[in-house]
């Protein structure tokens, strides 16, 4: 099947490739320059100037350049103590809990990258779709989540089989066990796919699970090479993707 993938692309990044343009895992898809965003608590502060007050202040400093010398508020009173910005960049937005947002530092330079081998299909506006070829195989999640990753197809089934080699991984396993998934997560695995399981099982589990029926699992693992495979495994929609 043809599966897509897309890549969200914010204001003023630079792109690197261009419509039917083929990419491999890990081809540079455009660049992005950005500065970091720091958050402040200033709920003791903010909380005493009343509704009129906060949006006066909103108004006043939203999307201006703020330094640790500039007055951000005075408390009530003859003596009131002056409350100052607590760092130095650009005021960005003010939460329902009086989080402060701030654009701080020098714009930090990122690389946007290909998860996968594919096919540019289109660019348009704040997205890129990357088309590539997939088996698809259906499941249940037990845990929600979304991740890429490689996998080996084999079942680990032994708690002593799971070590270092598996971090960053996706694994398949028929028999994880309380134990075996309190190392999983440990070992830094980034998702399990299992067979007849119940929902109850993964409580504790914090990856993505995908829980397959007998036959998919027997498809799935009669797939297993001498070479690892990547995958998209996605359990809020029950779908496991195998680039092919």
């Amino acid at each position: 099947m043809e599966a897509k993938w897309v890549v969200r692309l914010e204001d003023g990044v630079k792109l690197m490739v261009k419509k039917g343009d083929e990419v491999v895992k890990g081809d540079v898809l455009a660049m992005e320059e950005k500065k970091k965003i720091e958050s402040f608590d200033m709920t003791a502060t903010m909380s005493t100037m009343g509704k009129e007050g906060v949006e006066e202040w909103i108004r006043q400093w939203r999307g201006k350049k703020v330094g640790q010398t500039d007055l951000m508020a005075k408390k009530k009173g003859l003596l009131g103590k002056k409350i100052f910005f607590p760092v130095e960049g650009k005021c960005l937005s003010v939460d329902e809990f009086f989080n402060v947002c701030f654009e701080v530092g020098e714009k930090v330079k990122r690389k946007i990258v290909s998860p996968v081998g594919a096919r540019v299909e289109r660019v348009a506006g704040d997205k890129m779709v990357l088309g590539f070829e997939a088996m698809e195989f259906r499941g249940e999640a037990m845990v929600e989540g979304k991740v890429w990753g490689e996998s080996s197809l084999e079942d680990v089934s032994k708690v002593t089989d799971l070590d270092s080699d598996f971090e960053g991984k996706i694994v398949l396993s028929t028999d994880a066990d309380e134990a075996f998934l309190a190392k999983m997560e440990v070992v830094g695995v980034l998702g399990l796919i299992t067979k007849e399981k119940k929902k109850e099982d993964f409580l504790a589990v914090e990856v993505p699970v995908l829980n397959l029926d007998k036959k998919s699992w027997d498809d799935l693992t009669a797939l297993s090479t001498e070479n690892e495979r990547r995958m998209l495994l996605n359990t809020r929609v029950g779908r496991l993707l195998l680039v092919v």
